[in-house]
């Protein structure tokens, strides 16, 4: 072997390390980069059907208002839609028109209540500026039927 063979053989050699180092970072530089996620989907705004059916709520309120309306009172009550209201006869979703569940009756008439306890109780005893409200959470507190109110006991202490 010559000498000017050797340092070729070992400048090759350094040259194929480096060539392999270099690949080697930039392979792990790219997997360790992060990779945004997908972008969500576009979000579509899921537009309320025109309600109809409609008892003790107004008949012209807004669709979306009355969902709003109804979720509160699913939460007050801790229910879901389907304790009220029916299914589909479609047997996709449920049919909110449908008058066949009883607690829908007896949901109408709870909300009736309650209205009549605000505005011509609470609000006629109470301050105007700002009466607290009865609402069905005010006796359900998230239960579908209500804890019965127990009066406490009382030990007679002679007076």
């Amino acid at each position: 072997m010559n000498s000017l063979s050797r340092p070729r053989k070992l400048y090759s050699c350094f040259l194929l390390i480096a060539a392999s180092a270099v690949s080697t970072i930039a392979t792990l530089a790219s997997a360790q980069t992060p990779v945004a996620p997908p972008a969500p989907p576009p979000h579509v705004h899921h537009q309320n059907p025109k309600p109809v059916n409609l008892h003790v709520l107004p008949k012209d309120i807004d669709p979306n208002s009355l969902h709003e309306l109804m979720h509160g009172y699913s939460a007050q009550l801790g229910v879901q839609c389907a304790y009220c209201h029916a299914p589909s006869p479609t047997g996709k979703g449920l049919d909110f028109a449908s008058d066949s569940k009883p607690e829908k009756s007896t949901a109408r008439h709870m909300m009736s209540m309650t209205e009549d306890i605000n505005s011509k109780y609470i609000a006629k005893s109470l301050p105007a500026e700002a009466p607290p409200q009865v609402a069905c959470g005010t006796c359900h507190r998230g239960n579908a039927k209500p804890d019965a109110f127990v009066t406490p006991s009382h030990e007679h202490d002679g007076h």
